[in-house]
């Protein structure tokens, strides 16, 4: 009797679930240093973690910062704003990423490391004249 020999191929395929930033950060701007600043974000799933940077530095909860997420929305809330902490921030997820600059209100350009300062000065005046008839 003949031998048979019967092979079955059976391929699955696993659509991965594409992750994508659903509300991206937003640049910020601080009145005056000291204050705090949040960025906020959204991300298209549940329960996943979204790493933070400023620059290139990995960012972690301490005493400049505190990262908070609650289903969806991911926040980075800086403290207390100080020129160190201006700059660049990005959030991501695997491949998917959202970027933002913190700013000071005042900041517009640096000149031989002096900070330009815009101040707007009004002046009130009245101006009289008597006329006498003699």
């Amino acid at each position: 009797m003949p031998l048979i020999c019967v092979t079955e191929t059976c391929q699955f395929f696993l659509a991965a679930e594409k992750i994508y930033f659903t509300k991206e950060l937003e640049d910020t701007k601080v009145k005056e240093v000291g204050k705090s600043a949040t960025l906020v974000c959204e991300i298209s799933k549940d329960g996943l973690k979204v790493d933070w940077y400023h620059g290139k530095t990995k960012l972690r909860r301490g005493e400049d910062y505190d990262i908070v997420a609650s289903g969806k929305t991911h926040k980075l809330v800086i403290e207390k704003v100080t020129e160190d902490l201006t700059g660049d921030y990005r959030a991501e997820y695997k491949t998917a990423t959202t970027n933002c600059s913190l700013q000071l209100a005042g900041e517009s350009g640096d000149f031989d490391g002096i900070k330009e300062q815009r101040i707007l000065c009004q002046f009130h005046f009245q101006v009289c004249s008597i006329s006498l008839k003699v």
